[in-house]
């Protein structure tokens, strides 16, 4: 099989049917299948992603766990695919109708990727923000390693380390450094690591990916201080992951693990003061970073 789609599921009832649909609906492929994983939902998630399975047997697994976080969804996800490569999809969002056909397509012609790099339309985000951000159209179908893809990735404003911007090869995750249980920001401290660890990287200039920014239900908008708190912290714990095993990579350069520490330590510095002043206060300390920002 060449592609598995892993979606990670927590109480999604209100949006899992449309993520789903939009895997089915692939023009003109046949080649993968659709891994559901239920983090311990207590609403009707699990019970939606049964029906998809009995409706669609040879095409959808499901599969239930107590809930221990999206990070450890994915592992799961990726310890149980069959597919050559693997896409995330997150349970609120939509993939396009012809994303899985453009990845076989482009890996006819190079087959020795590891990771292969899509575009996202942007749904429902908010007017003063960079639209493109998620999206980089330098390079596009040129071969890169992964450290050369970081070097032209990672900068101010754009975001690059996303589980659902890629496809990526199975084999990386066993290649990588087991993935850090985090309930968020997996993707901030692991995503780097794989595509560090990949010798051939492409970007491609299809829109594949639906991404919804203002999901009321997404874990991301949580209302409460201590949800806040929860994540800076979790933040922060992704940011020195990454950095401390992008270090540790035995073909890494000193001036290729300068560069990683410096971008990863702008973005801590970035999220850190746009915290609300309490909790800039109560976190400073553990950030290693002034209350205010110093000019």
């Amino acid at each position: 099989m060449l592609i598995s789609v892993i979606v990670p599921i927590y109480n999604a009832s209100s949006t899992l049917r449309n993520c789903i649909d939009s895997i089915i609906n692939q023009e003109n492929f046949k080649d993968y299948e659709i891994i559901l994983i239920d983090d311990g939902s207590t609403d009707d998630s699990y019970k939606i992603a049964k029906e998809y399975m009995a409706k669609y047997p040879a095409l959808v697994k499901a599969y239930t766990f107590p809930n221990k976080g999206v990070s450890v969804a994915r592992s799961i996800g990726v310890s149980v695919a069959s597919g050559e490569f693997i896409i995330f999809a997150d349970s609120d969002d939509t993939i396009n109708s012809f994303l899985l056909r453009r990845i076989a397509d482009i890996l006819k012609i190079y087959p020795n990727l590891d990771v292969i790099r899509y575009q996202v339309n942007l749904l429902n985000d908010e007017e003063h923000k960079d639209h493109s951000r998620h999206n980089c159209m330098s390079n596009t179908y040129k071969l890169m390693s992964g450290k050369e893809a970081i070097m032209l990735w990672a900068g101010p404003g754009k975001k690059y380390a996303l589980f659902w911007l890629y496809s990526f090869r199975r084999a990386l995750f066993s290649k990588t450094v087991k993935m850090l249980e985090l309930r968020r920001f997996g993707d901030v401290a692991y995503v780097p690591l794989l595509i560090a660890n990949s010798n051939n990287v492409i970007t491609i200039d299809y829109v594949g990916y639906n991404y919804e920014c203002n999901n009321e239900h997404s874990l991301s908008n949580e209302p409460s201080y201590e949800h806040a708190k929860n994540r800076s912290i979790d933040f922060l714990r992704a940011c020195k992951f990454a950095i401390k095993h992008f270090n540790e990579l035995d073909f890494i350069t000193d001036k290729e693990a300068d560069f990683f520490k410096k971008d990863y330590e702008r973005r801590l510095k970035g999220y850190f003061y746009s915290l609300p002043d309490k909790l800039r206060r109560e976190l400073a300390d553990m950030y290693c970073l002034p209350v205010n920002r110093e000019h």
